[in-house]
């Protein structure tokens, strides 16, 4: 089903996104004179961190509902390494499926 421009001007989406981007400029580029004032409970204007990265390790991720660490890996599709109680546990499973996978040439978390 296609919409129209007014139909999805109109949607709840459109608008937070709207209002998201809104906030990031004016924090980027704030105009002259003014101070800009956050909430004390957030640290940042938005609620939601850029992207799905929770961990400083790629391919690592916290799975809040089991409270563990999921390493998955992208080779044409998601593969899934499994869940770990340490972040750094976690990022070796990455490191060794990464270098299985794709060789000298794999850019790995740890060298």
């Amino acid at each position: 089903m296609k919409r129209s421009f007014r139909t999805l001007f109109k949607s709840k989406a459109f608008r937070r996104r709207r209002r998201v981007l809104m906030r990031r400029r004016l924090l980027e580029n704030p105009p002259s004179g003014t101070e800009i004032k956050l909430n004390p409970k957030h640290k940042v204007p938005y609620s939601r961190p850029l992207g799905r990265k929770t961990s400083k390790y790629v391919g690592v991720s916290y799975n809040r509902a089991m409270k563990k660490w999921k390493a998955q890996i992208y080779n044409g599709r998601d593969i899934h390494l499994g869940f770990h109680t340490c972040e750094i546990n976690a990022a070796l499973a990455y490191d060794r499926k990464c270098r299985e996978l794709r060789g000298k040439t794999a850019v790995t978390n740890f060298d």
